[in-house]
């Protein structure tokens, strides 16, 4: 939180809902529980970075010439398009979202149901 707060220069709720979000969003999405939502932050999230290492250019730093904190905002872009991923083609057949009916975004956005399928 400490480098949220006073490197980034982020306020304390903004950092404390980052955190929380990098660290339950990927277990959300991992047992897909509430994964549209989690999907969503972590998209978010990675458009704030983005943001941030826009100044940078768009490639890494593949060769570490550049200092730390210098790269660019390549990584964060497909960290974006993963989560979107995710966000439209929905929790799969065996997620928890479909286990229990929880899809409450996907219901209320209007998405449809993953079906589960069987190779014949």
């Amino acid at each position: 939180m400490g480098y949220l707060t006073s490197v980034v220069g982020a306020p304390v709720l903004v950092a404390a809902i980052a955190i929380l979000t990098e660290f339950f969003g990927p277990l959300l999405i991992i047992t897909g529980a509430a994964m549209r939502l989690a999907a969503v932050l972590l998209a978010i999230h990675q458009l704030v970075a983005l943001s941030t290492h826009w100044a940078n250019g768009f490639f890494m730093n593949y060769f570490s010439k550049l200092a730390p904190g210098q790269e660019g905002f390549e990584y964060n872009l497909a960290l974006i398009a993963l989560s979107l991923g995710l966000f439209f083609t929905g929790p799969g057949a065996y997620a928890l979202d479909a286990k229990f009916n929880l899809d409450f975004a996907g219901r209320l956005l209007g998405m449809k149901k993953t079906q589960p399928t069987v190779a014949n």
